[in-house]
């Protein structure tokens, strides 16, 4: 045999090299097969041969290679850096090759490995992309990390970062020096009516200052943004177009500059048309125009008593945000000794834009992405554990290799070789579930989630894979090449291979119990969620959401100027509804819960001293039969009456208003105005009504003192049309348009829901969280699982002389099943214990999350513990079954 192998290697090689390294490469050879035999190694010889044929022929054509040269071998000169390079390459070259080969022999195992990493990395990749484009990714604007956003505070009326007054905002920019401009925007789209091809159409609008792109420093492909004059009324109507909306309004026309576009019935010239990246401060905006204040407004009350204003700034060079935040308290300070009745005790403060755009996505997003991380190590753990399991199988291959030579970190180098490979390929299926799963989740996130548009892969989620790949590679690697380089090669070529050594148990035991460890604080985040959900769901509205369409209609001030005109268009509108077959009721308001802002005011009642006053109440405009469309129980006094279009101005107040500002009488035929000192007064409201409170905020907040007023004597321009009916949908909708139809046919819907879709995504937050908790920790429990399971059959198969012994002796099989539970069940109890610890001391991350429930729950902990433990025995059970069928006979004679 050895005569053969080293004629085999040289018959390719010349004559004279041959007879100058045969009898070398001969004695070599024989010298290392006479080791390998002296451990009993010789029917093994075939498990090197491969790697034998590879060293020995690289050893060859490097001394071919000198002889051609001329020069002698033993004189051989010292290695240049780049040969040492080139033979470490050769190296890396000739284990993955030997690494590609040794998966070919067991594709089950490079199957699963593969899988369970190309799972993990493209989970953890598709929400590195979500984070990428939302937390790490750098606004699209010149210079972003100068840009703030600059928003008013006020102890007395609980605001802490509120919307800014129109006439603050002028002044801070006309007296402040440390900003290179302060911009500012209206704090909602407006919906602007828009005929295309004669069928009407609605435009989301942003109404902007006029350097509101300059301070931005956002970049327009096409034409300018806005000039100063075009914050006041009086000027040409302006408009810049959105990316999306200029292809879908002309085609991508780039002569649209100049061009009209005509908006509820008045033409806008387009002045310029933003980049494709651009669409702040609204994702689903269309287009901007100017604020156009009235000059008249800026000695009037309520142009700075009036809140709905969102400001931004651009520091100055080498300014601070802490200096230009002083800077703006001093002008606060002297506005409210300017305007004490607007202005007391109303201060500033600003923060990076980047923080504000992100909002309150940033600590989900965290938490979620720990929660994949956890993930992608458990998935670690699992494909260590599978690449201990099969070390232990070829450890007399790694002896084989010892015994020829091969050094300790040679074997370490072919070990994490091997799983380089493994989470390589591993990388690239994730990858491609990666791109698959972003789609997911943007369709899965709300609208209005912060740069939505902006997901998608880059060179930072590219590279982000790279790394996954690389760590994941060498952690999965790591206690697998350190065991090869442990092993005793006495008794591995001795024939003791039927025994999985103590130290490999105990590695693959405490690799199971971290996989355990790991996934219960995830798997109870998702049973914090669902409980959360289900009490969420348990709580009353305040209204009955069943069988109500809602349809959003706006009418254009040019054909609907006057407040009589509107009035009589909504009241016409919803007395024809009234009538029509199978509607059983109909009414607007300008605000849906959980939907719309509602605006707030100080008010006071006409009995009360003149000290006193109520803050912070809130305002919706509402049409008579409201309450009854929406089943709302009037408590005490009336509703709104039709007569009621042309007599003083009435309103309805709710129980939360009553009990606090009437706690010892009905609040039914006061007085009410919105101002604290009743010579600012210009309207008093006679309360008419009292109304069961309403969740207008969200399910989990109570609701505040509010008021009613009448959508009709108000002349809304705008508002929700509810309609009870038990048609579907679909054909309420088509009862409303023709209804509309008859009244205007150019006026298009710019919202078509239900309430049952309004109250369930109110909880869109929760139950996106609970989706992704819940796939991150379904995934985190079956890698588990898996994990327990391999393990778990391993020790079982390489148990079968012991089970076989321990049959021939009269062992039960309930004596046989308890033992493998046991042994498999040892490791899963530690997970366990510090999960559970591990989940206590994370537990304080999900209380800005959960309602109704505590975070740390024990009866959340036990469901989760039990759980685990229950899919633990599911995968000890298996192989305990596989046991069970040994044959005594010939496990005895397996080895």
């Amino acid at each position: 045999m050895t005569r053969t192998v080293h004629a085999l290697l040289l018959r390719a090689y010349p004559a004279s090299l041959r007879r100058e390294l045969g009898d070398e490469i001969h004695d070599v050879f024989r010298a290392r097969l006479a080791v390998a035999r002296a451990r009993g190694l010789s029917a093994m010889l075939r498990l090197c041969w491969l790697e034998a044929m590879d060293s020995l022929r690289s050893g060859l054509s490097a001394r071919w290679a000198v002889s051609r040269s001329g020069s002698r071998l033993p004189n051989l000169e010292p290695e240049s850096p780049r040969e040492r390079a080139t033979r470490l390459m050769d190296a890396l070259a000739h284990d993955l090759r030997y690494g590609l080969r040794a998966f070919r022999v067991a594709p089950g195992f490079a199957f699963a490995a593969v899988t369970v990493l190309a799972v993990a990395i493209g989970a953890n990749t598709a929400m590195f992309s979500v984070i990428n484009a939302v937390l790490l990714r750098p606004l699209p604007f010149a210079e972003p990390d100068r840009l703030v956003s600059i928003f008013e505070t006020n102890p007395e009326r609980g605001w802490t970062r509120a919307q800014v007054a129109a006439a603050n905002y002028l002044d801070w920019r006309e007296r402040t020096t440390r900003f290179d401009g302060i911009a500012a925007h209206n704090d909602w789209l407006v919906e602007r009516t828009h005929l295309r091809d004669g069928e009407p159409t609605v435009v989301n609008v942003n109404e902007v200052t006029g350097n509101f792109f300059d301070v931005l420093g956002a970049e327009l492909i096409l034409g300018r943004g806005f000039d100063a004059d075009d914050d006041w009324m009086g000027g040409e109507r302006k408009i810049v177009l959105s990316y999306s909306y200029w292809l879908e309004q002309s085609g991508a026309d780039p002569g649209v500059i100049g061009n009209s576009v005509v908006l509820d019935d008045e033409p806008y010239t387009v002045v310029g048309v933003a980049a494709s990246g651009f669409r702040f401060p609204f994702p689903k905006v269309d287009g901007w125009v100017p604020v156009a204040w009235d000059p008249d407004n800026l000695t009037a009350v309520f142009f700075r008593r009036a809140h709905g204003m969102r400001a931004i700034g651009r520091l100055a060079d080498g300014v601070s945000a802490e200096a230009a935040e002083s800077e703006l308290g001093v002008i606060a300070a002297q506005l409210a000794n300017e305007y004490p009745e607007t202005n007391v005790e109303m201060g500033t403060g600003l923060m990076p834009l980047h923080e504000w755009v992100v909002g309150d996505t940033r600590t989900p997003l965290t938490m979620l992405l720990l929660a994949v991380g956890l993930v992608l190590i458990i998935a670690c753990a699992n494909v260590a554990n599978m690449q201990l399991a099969r070390a232990t199988d070829r450890r007399a291959e790694m002896a084989l290799r010892a015994a020829l030579g091969a050094h300790r970190m040679r074997l370490v180098r072919q070990s994490l070789i091997e799983s380089l490979v493994l989470s390589a390929a591993g990388g690239a299926v994730g990858l491609a579930l990666a791109a698959a799963g972003v789609r997911v989740l943007v369709n899965l996130l709300p609208v209005d989630f912060p740069r939505l548009g902006e997901m998608g892969p880059d060179w930072q989620v590219l590279a982000f894979t790279l790394v996954a790949v690389v760590v994941t590679g060498l952690v999965s690697g790591l206690a697998p090449s350190l065991s090869a380089a442990r092993h005793d090669l006495g008794l591995e070529l001795g024939g003791t291979r039927g025994t999985v050594g103590r130290r490999g148990g105990r590695a693959t035991a405490l690799l199971v119990a971290a996989e355990i460890a790991l996934v219960l604080p995830v798997a109870i985040g998702a049973t914090l969620m669902i409980r959360t959900l289900d009490a969420i769901g348990r709580v009353d509205p305040g209204f009955d959401a069943a069988d109500t369409t809602v349809v959003g209609i706006s009418l254009p001030r040019a054909r609907y100027g006057e407040a009589t005109d509107r009035a009589v268009f909504f009241d016409t509108l919803l007395r024809g509804l009234r009538d029509k077959p199978r509607i059983d009721a109909a009414a607007m308001s300008t605000r849906l819960p959980f939907v719309n802002q509602r605006w707030s005011s100080d008010f006071r009642a006409e009995s009360w001293l003149p000290d006193e006053y109520g803050v912070g109440v809130r305002h919706d405009e509402i049409s008579r039969d409201l309450f009854r469309t929406m089943g709302v129980a009037i408590v005490d006094g009336r509703d709104f009456e039709q007569a009621e279009l042309d007599t003083e101005p009435v309103a309805i107040v709710n129980k939360a208003l009553a009990d606090t500002y009437f706690p010892d009488r009905s609040p039914v035929g006061e007085r009410l105005c919105f101002d604290r000192a009743a010579e600012d007064c210009r309207f008093w409201y006679t309360v008419v009504g009292v109304v069961d409170n309403v969740h207008r905020v969200n399910l989990t907040v109570q609701e505040e003192p509010s008021i009613y007023g009448s959508l009709i004597q108000n002349g809304s321009s705008n508002g929700f049309l509810l309609v009870r009916s038990s048609l579907p949908t679909a054909d309420v909708v088509d009862v409303v348009a023709a209804s509309v139809g008859e009244l205007d046919a150019a006026l298009p819907f710019y919202t078509v829901t239900t309430m049952e879709a309004v109250v369930r995504d109110s909880v869109g937050r929760e139950r996106l969280l609970l989706a992704l908790l819940g796939a991150f920790a379904s995934i985190a429990a079956l890698l588990a699982a898996f994990g327990v399971y391999s393990v778990v059959s391993y020790s079982t198969a390489n148990r079968t002389r012991e089970i076989g012994v321990r049959v021939s002796l009269g062992a039960q099989p309930r004596d046989l099943m308890r033992s493998v539970i046991g042994r498999g069940m040892l490791p899963v109890a530690l997970g366990l214990g510090f999960g559970t610890a591990l989940a206590l001391l994370g537990a304080g991350a999900f209380s800005g999350f959960i309602f109704g429930v505590g975070v740390r729950d024990p009866l959340s902990y036990a469901a989760v513990a039990l759980g685990l433990g229950a899919i633990a025995i599911v995968a000890c059970i298996v192989p305990g079954f596989r046991a069970l069928r040994v044959d005594p006979v010939v496990a005895l004679r397996a080895d």
